[in-house]
């Protein structure tokens, strides 16, 4: 059980036994262990306040471990299992733990009341993202090759009358070698196929941060505006990750990309920056993969912008969606990292 959960399920019930405690957290390990990407982000909508996307598959899961679960008045109890799910899914080195991370992070965007559990959860994201992107990006070890040794098999042979038998033990010994060849060989191409990307990645984002060139614009961040470079730098962030998770120190990155970019640390309104993107520059960025645009905001601004042919008349419909005001401030670094983790996002949904 993760050692923050007792405290989670006793804001929901301070009386908890034991007992049901540990039903309710199989409960949310059983939701983290079936769920995929999108079950991911919906129990960080769940978790997060923003939605009950996840209800029913957390309420289910949470009947079968335990028969006295009450379904009435439940909100707070399934935001709580919600959240237990994405803590054991955080605990993890793997791509399900990097979505849970990334999905807490972007779906805090613009939320500025994080306190108790949304908090927690907060803390849980930032140390899981960066410990999964230096886990992810560890020096590749080349193994050293060994054939299979049929030493044993000669033994055999050696005691072996029956013709039939020793031709047997020959071809299983044969075989054991070329299995044992085969999984070596797997193992070699990945190492190498690993230093290869981490090799890319690093010379990639090496050439991005000496050229302070954009590949998305197609020209240097110093000549473009603040928001412009914002949205482009971390879209050109995104395409030298060679890695399901994010770049290590992705947020740095990002910032020293914008330092070229005029007022690069002074806030704009979310309706000024994707209102006054360059229609070629939000053609270059947009995607139709936005199914959770409470997660994904940015993305989801730069689409209904997109689908009026720009403007700000995209506003309201966002706001009703979202929840958030198009009139929000945010920082072109903060729009970078929030467009960079959403993109991390919606590669993890198309697969």
């Amino acid at each position: 059980m993760h050692e923050l959960f007792p405290n989670w399920m006793n804001k929901v019930s301070p009386q908890i036994d034991e007992a049901r405690l540990t039903a309710r957290w199989n409960a949310a390990k059983k939701v983290a262990d079936e769920a995929n990407e999108a079950g991911i982000l919906a129990l960080a909508e769940q978790a997060l306040n923003l939605s009950s996307a996840a209800t029913e598959t957390v309420r289910v899961s949470a009947r079968l471990a335990d028969t006295t679960y009450v379904s009435e008045d439940d909100a707070l109890e399934l935001s709580a299992l919600a959240a237990g799910a994405l803590a054991s899914l955080m605990t993890t080195n793997s791509r399900k733990g990097e979505t849970a991370a990334a999905s807490v992070r972007a779906g805090l965007f613009g939320r500025s009341s994080s306190k108790g559990m949304t908090q927690d959860l907060r803390r849980l994201a930032d140390a899981a993202i960066q410990r999964i992107s230096e886990e992810d990006r560890k020096d590749a070890v080349v193994p050293t090759w060994a054939g299979k040794a049929i030493t044993d098999v000669t033994g055999k042979q050696a005691v072996v009358v029956d013709l039939s038998t020793t031709h047997t033990l020959v071809l299983d010994a044969a075989q054991a070698t070329i299995n044992s060849v085969k999984a070596q060989f797997q193992k070699f191409t990945d190492a190498l196929s690993k230093m290869s990307s981490l090799q890319k990645e690093s010379s990639d984002l090496a050439y991005l941060l000496v050229s302070q060139y954009s590949f998305v614009a197609g020209k240097v961040i110093s000549s473009m505006s603040a928001s412009d470079a914002a949205f482009c730098s971390s879209r050109d962030l995104f395409n030298a990750t060679q890695f399901t998770s994010t770049l290590p120190a992705f947020e740095a990155s990002l910032a020293m990309l914008l330092r070229p970019a005029k007022l690069s640390k002074k806030a704009v309104t979310l309706s000024q920056a994707v209102s006054g993107l360059d229609g070629e520059i939000r053609q270059a960025i947009i995607s139709n993969s936005v199914v959770f645009p409470k997660i994904l905001p940015l993305h989801f601004a730069v689409l209904k912008c997109q689908e009026v042919s720009g403007g700000e008349t995209w506003a309201p419909a966002f706001e009703t969606v979202t929840g958030l005001k198009s009139s929000l401030s945010q920082t072109p670094e903060e729009l970078a990292a929030q467009f960079y983790l959403e993109s991390i996002l919606i590669w993890h949904l198309e697969g």
